[in-house]
């Protein structure tokens, strides 16, 4: 059997969703029936992905793109694909970019994920010619849930069956740890994001200061870095948290700390279908997170939905899961029961099925 050529190509591999689901999809992905090429837009990380990657043995090459558009990047790309001549091309996040020249050239299919919210994905200029390579068919969008599927539909006034979806992928075996809900001391909150605006951090600080007032026996941990880490630490100390919040950084066995918490929160402004809520619902954990993008497509009887913003609806929900120990274990055998559909075997034979249906061959 001859293999399929695919190339696919993201901006970089430092910590996140994308480029966490790139190296599930990567390490789990029939080396027998596709010949895969990584492109990395930009160098070398330093990081557990990239260290995940590099282990896999596939064929990897950095662009060392800085920030910003590259024409040099461009060039070298397009040369790059010209040589390895792919049926197929996969890409994520703005590294479609780079490919869409080559692709319309040689008449080769690429299939873009779209991992966020569509109209937040890609603005202005990109997003009018992103438009125009959808009319033309020569860019295939990959929606991560059902909402995703429909706002991509509703933007570009796209026909819903133009539109593959895929959702995103969970080793559910690395998580699912068994879970006693028993009396505890102490209950804990956990999230898991870049400390960036869209998280939402700083609100999830200033409720869960309203909510040990109340319930003094809960904790939360924060695990992930960026750019406002240092303003929300400040926040912990203003509000003499210190004792009762604590900060992880980037760690690889986020596994571990689920295993160890009680209730996962998100209260993000806006997201895709976080990959962070799939392994805490693998990992049992209610949820508590903000109904935006795909989030309503996964958190359903098995959490609580808040507004974006909304202080109070967080503090209430964090306070009524926190007290209710029946509600936390109900939920839990939900998430666990609901998250193996993601699973990430089932999710990369989709996409190899997606890569035999477009690719030239």
């Amino acid at each position: 059997m001859r293999k399929i050529r695919v190339v696919i190509l993201v901006p970089s591999l430092v910590v996140g969703g994308a480029e966490n689901m790139v190296a599930q999809l990567l390490k789990n992905i029939d080396k027998e029936k596709n010949d895969v090429l990584l492109i990395v837009m930009s160098s070398k990380n330093r990081t557990y992905i990239n260290a995940l990657i590099e282990g896999l043995g596939i064929k990897l090459i950095y662009m060392n793109k800085k920030d910003g558009f590259s024409l040099n990047a461009f060039i070298s790309t397009f040369k790059i694909l010209t040589k390895f001549k792919p049926q197929i091309i996969h890409t994520h996040l703005s590294s479609w970019v780079y490919a869409f020249l080559w692709g319309l050239i040689y008449g080769v299919n690429i299939l873009h994920t779209v991992h966020s919210m569509p109209i937040r994905e890609c603005t202005g200029a990109a997003r009018i010619l992103r438009k125009y390579l959808y009319k033309m068919n020569s860019i295939i969008p990959v929606a991560i849930s059902d909402m995703i599927a429909k706002q991509t539909s509703e933007l570009y006034n796209l026909p819903a069956g133009f539109i593959e979806t895929i959702y995103n992928p969970v080793d559910i075996q690395k998580f699912q740890d068994y879970k006693e809900y028993t009396n505890k001391k102490y209950i804990t909150f956990v999230n898991v994001a870049r400390f960036t605006a869209i998280k939402n951090q700083t609100l999830l600080v200033d409720a869960f200061y309203r909510v040990q007032k109340e319930l003094p026996n809960t904790l939360l941990v924060l695990v992930g870095d960026g750019e406002l880490r240092t303003q929300v630490e400040e926040k912990v100390r203003k509000l003499h948290l210190e004792e009762y919040v604590s900060f992880t950084g980037i760690i690889s066995g986020v596994s571990d700390i689920l295993a160890q918490s009680d209730i996962f929160v998100l209260p993000s402004d806006y997201e895709g279908l976080p990959l962070t809520i799939l392994e805490a619902m693998a990992a049992g954990l209610p949820i508590i997170a903000s109904s935006v993008g795909g989030i309503p497509d996964i958190v359903k009887d098995n959490g609580i939905l808040i507004e974006p913003g909304n202080k109070e609806e967080l503090v209430l929900a964090m306070i009524e899961l926190a007290k209710s120990s029946e509600d936390r274990k109900k939920m839990s055998e939900i998430a666990k029961k609901e998250v193996k559909k993601y699973d990430i075997s089932k999710v990369t034979i989709k996409y190899e099925k997606l890569y035999k249906k477009y690719a030239k061959i």
